[in-house]
């Protein structure tokens, strides 16, 4: 049986560097948000994904949100199709039918490349005051999930390329 051995102080470094990343991520969002359910309430989340959809690094943010996300961030980019996306693009959704919590929380998720190779994924989710559900901030009696307010499918953000 093969046994593998790992360097405990790189793994402990490359640990804390993507940990850190990801809370550098999450201030960046805080500090940039005119939404008062980020900047004051801090409802959202920020996450660093391995390139094959693993959750490697989370920010110390909700805690609800970084469930979601291991389930939420591949279902996302495998809808889309990882290789429909290039450098500079985002994925933005919502999709309650894939990982989603509530619609109220939209997600942002982007490839991240090192030397023209795909090493990973960023993702962040903000809760949303209001989704155009039937009442005010889409929170209600609603019986169906359509009334709640719009759904995101996975779809491209693209960065404007140059010509």
């Amino acid at each position: 049986m093969a046994t593998t051995t790992v360097d405990l102080i790189k793994f402990e470094v490359i640990r804390n560097a993507l940990t850190q990343a990801a809370e550098e991520m999450a201030i960046a969002l805080r500090r940039s948000a005119y939404s008062t359910n980020v900047k004051t309430r801090q409802d959202f989340s920020c996450a660093f994904f391995d390139k094959d959809l693993r959750s490697v690094a989370q920010a110390f943010t909700q805690p609800v949100h970084l469930g979601s996300f291991v389930r939420h961030v591949p279902i996302a980019v495998q809808r889309y199709g990882p290789e429909n996306l290039g450098p500079g693009d985002m994925i933005l959704s919502n999709d309650p039918y894939g990982g989603g919590v509530h619609l109220n929380d939209i997600s942002l998720i982007g490839p991240v490349y090192y030397q023209d190779r795909l090493v990973g994924y960023t993702a962040c989710l903000a809760h949303h005051v209001d989704v155009g559900g039937g009442a005010p901030a889409s929170v209600g009696a609603f019986r169906e999930v359509f009334q709640e307010g719009i759904i995101i499918p996975p779809n491209q953000v693209r960065k404007k390329r140059r010509t």
